[in-house]
This record gives structure tokens, sequence and C-alpha cells, in this order.
């Protein structure tokens, strides 16, 4: 079964959205620690201000990927219905999700040792 490239791009833009959707909370500190939603370690576990302060740069690396898979996304769909049909979409379009999903993660981890 093949995918229609309008589907394939729009549900990795909506993934996109969902990032963003998640990561604003996060960024706006609105989501006290928890089990269930937010950067749980025992480091932001272990004091509020270390969950606050890693959440709100977690929430901000999860919009910026966001906005690049939603953008990215949508700039893969204009470019395989006008430069070249044959664009593998989808593959393109899951590398982008990959690739700023594990930037998102990568940076959070990182700052959440330097604090």
């Amino acid at each position: 079964m093949i995918i229609r490239t309008e589907v394939i791009a729009l549900l990795y833009g909506l993934a996109g959205l969902m990032f963003i959707g998640v990561g604003v909370p996060l960024m706006r500190e609105r989501v006290p620690p928890n089990a269930w939603y937010g950067f749980r370690t025992p480091k932001t576990l272990s004091d509020p201000q270390i969950w606050y302060s890693a959440n709100r740069v977690a929430g901000i690396d999860l919009i910026i990927a966001g906005a690049i898979l939603a953008l990215g996304v949508a700039a893969l769909y204009v470019a395989s219905e006008t430069l070249s049909p044959s664009l593998p979409v989808a593959n393109w379009a899951f590398a982008l999700f990959v690739s700023s999903l594990v930037g998102a993660v990568a940076h959070s981890f990182w700052y959440l040792s330097r604090i």
C-alpha cells in the first residue's frame, strides 16, 4: 500500500505541532514535578528548582524541534510537488523527525549536566 505524499506531510506536520503543544507548558514552567509529563530524571525529580529549569529548556527545545519539523515537512511537500515529483518525502520527513527530536533531547541532557 502506497501512502500519498499529502498524508505523510500532514502526519509529520501534526507531529511537529504536537511537539510545540507539549513544549509550551514546559517552557512556561506550568508543569509541576510528576511521574508522567516532563523531563523526568532522578536529578530533575530531586529538586523543584532543577525541575523547572531543566523543563523550561526542554520545552524550548521541543518547540524548536516542532517548528523545524513542521516547516521542514511543508518545504519538502512543496518541493515534491513543484521541483521533484520523485522526492522521497517519507524518508526525508522521517530523517527530519528523528534528527530534530534527537537534537532536542541531546541539548536538554547537555543543559541538565550543566546545572
